[in-house]
């Protein structure tokens, strides 16, 4: 009879550490909490950084290619900022050509700048838009890419225009 007594105490003990919440409880909670968000978080960053690395362009980061001794000069540039182009217009590119008047190594900045002429939609039904893409040779990096339609008018010639009413 005695131990039927001290299991209902014991049970009774044990509903009342449940019941209140102690330090060591609440710490330990918190700190699995803390250890999934922590493991959560670290698989989402990985998974981003994957994903990054994927859209990476992998043409300017040759590591078979020692730029010691095979700098990186204006056709790598030129070729970069091609790629680029036809991969942001896809299909859509019909016709892609360097304005080899203007493209040049600004010897100010540093920077190879290409600037392209491209043609989107179909052969009949096309328009035209200018390219301009600043590449620095140090780091190998895009620096400037922007697309600028031809025939449409600009911010500026349309702010003229509406101020002229």
């Amino acid at each position: 009879m005695a131990s039927v007594g001290k299991e209902i105490l014991a049970s009774e003990s044990l509903a009342q550490d449940l019941a209140t919440p102690s330090v060591w409880r609440i710490g330990k909670w918190a700190l699995i909490c803390v250890c999934v968000s922590a493991l959560a978080g670290a698989a989402a960053m990985y998974m981003a950084y994957q994903n990054y690395e994927a859209s990476v362009d992998k043409l300017l980061i040759d590591p078979h290619r020692d730029y010691s001794r095979v700098p990186f000069n204006m056709v790598d540039a030129t070729e970069y900022c091609r790629l680029k182009t036809a991969r942001r217009y896809g299909k859509n590119l019909v016709l892609s050509y360097i304005d080899e008047h203007s493209t040049r190594l600004d010897v100010k900045t540093g920077q190879y700048k290409i600037f392209m002429f491209v043609r989107t939609g179909n052969l009949t039904d096309y328009q035209e838009e200018a390219v301009h893409c600043f590449i620095d040779p140090e780091s190998r990096m895009l620096t400037h890419y922007r697309t600028i339609n031809l025939h449409k008018a600009s911010l500026m010639s349309r702010a003229a225009k509406f101020f002229e009413r």
